[in-house]
């Protein structure tokens, strides 16, 4: 499945697809969501762009990832996973008011940063 951005218009709260990363422009899920299926080092810049993340904070989050091998996604405030970061355990974790910038993230196989 090939990551993309989508407007959160037509989505229930919390709507993200098994196997994906998601974020919203609001808290609770809710908002305009981006999607990923795999890592991306810079969020402003392909292969997949979320076409708010440059001047709009990150409201929430799930990880509704489902491999064996990465219990986690992480989230990074700079591009290529650097920066402060933030933890999301799989199969559904959430961070549902986080109200901060995000550049980059990457799956991985324990919650450190």
């Amino acid at each position: 499945m090939a990551p993309s951005a989508a407007s959160a218009s037509t989505q229930a709260a919390w709507d993200c697809p098994s196997g994906d990363l998601c974020v919203w422009t609001g808290i609770g899920g809710t908002g305009s969501r981006c999607t990923w299926s795999n890592a991306d080092a810079d969020w402003y810049y392909a292969p997949t762009v979320c076409s708010w993340a440059d001047d709009q904070v990150v409201g929430s989050a799930k990880n509704s990832g489902t491999s064996s091998s990465y219990n986690w996604v992480i989230l990074y405030m700079r591009a290529n996973y650097t920066g402060v970061c933030y933890a999301i355990a799989q199969h559904g974790g959430t961070l549902p008011n986080l109200n901060h910038w995000f550049r980059s993230h990457r799956w991985s196989a324990s919650g450190s940063c």
